[in-house]
C-alpha cells in the first residue's frame, strides 16, 4: 500500500494549479476559427481541419485508455505508476463525441461519393448506414472507455473516503455511490476490469479500423487499402506513448511523483515508444511497398499526389524524419531512454510528426490548389482542440487521484524496477 503521508500529500484534489481562462479563450478561438472559416468561403479548409483533429485527439483519448487496458490484461507491474495518467487522457471523449456529430453534419463538403454516388459501392457508401455504423461502433467504444475509467477509480474514491484523507467532490461522490466496504469493492471492480480490458482492447481495434475506413479512406472513394485499419490503430498507439510521455514528465514534479515514476519508468515506456517507432515504419513501408509493387492506378493516386506532388512532397520527407528517423537513431540509446527531458523532447518531435500524418491523410484528397492550406483556421482550430484537452484533463485531476492506490500490481518499493 501506498504510504499514507504521500496520499495526503500529493493526491489531494486540486493538483492542476493555475487559471483555466486562457485556455478557456483558446478553445473559443478555435470555435470562432472553424466559424469563420464556413463563413468566409474556406467551407473545405475548415470542415478538414475538424476531421483531423477529430481523429487526432480523439486518438490520444483513446491511446490512454487503451494503454491503461494493456497494463490490465498483460499484468504488468511497471506501467502502473503511470497507468491512472493514462486513464485520463480518456477525459477527452465527451467532448469528441460532440465533435463527432456535428462532423456529420459537414459530410457533403468531405465526401464526395454523397453527391456522386458509385453504384458498385452504394450499399457501403451512404450517407444513412455510414452515420448509424459509425455511431453505433463509437457509442460502444466510449461506453466500453467509461465503464473501464469507473472500475478503476472506484476502489480508490472508496478506499480515499474511509480513510478520510482528504474529502471527495461531488462528482467523485457519485462514483462511489452504494459502497459496500473497501475489501468486497477493490476485489470486485479489479475483477471487473481484468474481463473488460481485452474487449476494450478488441471493440478499439475493430472501431478505428471502421474509422479509417469511413472517414479517412471514403474522402478517396476508389482507392482502397486492407491494411489501412490496421495502420492506423496502430499508429494511434504510436502517437499515444508519445502523448503519455509528454505528460508524465510535465505532471512528475508537479504532483510529486518521483517517488514512484523513476528513471526505470521512463526507460520501460521508452523502450516501448521505440518498439512502436519500428512498427509504425514496417506497416507504413508494407502499405507502399504493395501498392508500389502493383503499379495500380486506383491505388498509386493516393500515394503518389503525397508523396511526389507539391506541395506535399517535402511535408512526407519531413514524416519520414519525425515518425522513424530521428526517434529510431536517437531511442537506440539506453541512456537517453531513462532521461525524462530527452525523452520528451524525442515524444514532441513524434507528437507534432503525427499530427501532420494525421493532417496528410485528409487534406491531399480535398484540397486541390498548389499552396500549402494551413493557416489561421487551422491553426487557431487545433490551439482550440489542444485547450479542450487541457481543460478536460485538468478537471479530471480536480476530482480523482492521479495514482491507482488500490491496485494489487502497484510495485510499492519507490525505486523498484
Amino acid at each position: 500500500m501506498i504510504e499514507e503521508k504521500w496520499i495526503k500529500e500529493n493526491l489531494a484534489p486540486g493538483v492542476s494549479k493555475g487559471s483555466n481562462l486562457p485556455f478557456f479563450v483558446l478553445a473559443l478561438a478555435g470555435v470562432v476559427a472553424f466559424v469563420t472559416g464556413l463563413t468566409h468561403g474556406e467551407t473545405i479548409r475548415a470542415w478538414g481541419a475538424l476531421l483531423v483533429n477529430f481523429l487526432f485527439w480523439t486518438g490520444i483519448a483513446m491511446a490512454g485508455i487503451v494503454f491503461a487496458a494493456i497494463q490490465q490484461t498483460t499484468n504488468a507491474a511497471w506501467g502502473r505508476p503511470i497507468k491512472r495518467i493514462a486513464e485520463g487522457l480518456g477525459s477527452f471523449l465527451p467532448v469528441s463525441f460532440i465533435v463527432f456529430l456535428v462532423l456529420f453534419l459537414g459530410a457533403r463538403h468531405l465526401y464526395p461519393w454523397i453527391n456522386e454516388p458509385i453504384p458498385a459501392k452504394a450499399a457501403w457508401l451512404n450517407l444513412p448506414f455510414m452515420f448509424i455504423r459509425d455511431l453505433a461502433g463509437v457509442v460502444l467504444l466510449f461506453g466500453l472507455s467509461y465503464k473501464f475509467i469507473y472500475n478503476s477509480v472506484r476502489p480508490d474514491l472508496g478506499v480515499i473516503n474511509e480513510k478520510k484523507y482528504f474529502p471527495l467532490s461531488s462528482l467523485a461522490q457519485g462514483f462511489i455511490k452504494n459502497w459496500r466496504g473497501s475489501k468486497e469493492e477493490i476485489e470486485k471492480c479489479h475483477t471487473a476490469n481484468y474481463k473488460l480490458a481485452p474487449v476494450l482492447i478488441l471493440a478499439y481495434t475493430l472501431v478505428f479500423t471502421l474509422l479509417a475506413f469511413d472517414l479517412i479512406m471514403s474522402i478517396t472513394p476508389h482507392w482502397y487499402s486492407t491494411l489501412f485499419g490496421a495502420y492506423f490503430f496502430m499508429s494511434n498507439i504510436y502517437l499515444g506513448l508519445a502523448s503519455i510521455i509528454l505528460v508524465v514528465v510535465f505532471l512528475k514534479d508537479r504532483i510529486g511523483l518521483d517517488k514512484y515514476v523513476t528513471i526505470y519508468t521512463f526507460h520501460d515506456i521508452g523502450k516501448l515508444l521505440f518498439a512502436f517507432v519500428l512498427l509504425w515504419t514496417y506497416f507504413f513501408y508494407s502499405q507502399f511497398l504493395v501498392i508500389w509493387y502493383g503499379n495500380l492506378p486506383e491505388e498509386t493516386s493516393f500515394v503518389i499526389k503525397r508523396v511526389y506532388e507539391k506541395p506535399w512532397e517535402s511535408v512526407a520527407w519531413t514524416l519520414l524524419f519525425t515518425n522513424f528517423i530521428i526517434p529510431f537513431l536517437v531511442l537506440l540509446s539506453r541512456s537517453i531512454k531513462k532521461k525524462p527531458k530527452l525523452l520528451r523532447i524525442i515524444a514532441s518531435i513524434v507528437f507534432c510528426g503525427m499530427l501532420t500524418e494525421r493532417y496528410m491523410l485528409v487534406f491531399p484528397s480535398l484540397w486541390e490548389g498548389h499552396e500549402f492550406p494551413f493557416g489561421a483556421i487551422e491553426f487557431f482550430m487545433t490551439i482550440g482542440f489542444f485547450s479542450m484537452f487541457v481543460l478536460t484533463y485538468r478537471k479530471f485531476m480536480e476530482h480523482f487521484p492521479m495514482m491507482t492506490i488500490t491496485d494489487p500490481r502497484f510495485p510499492t518499493g519507490g525505486h523498484h524496477h
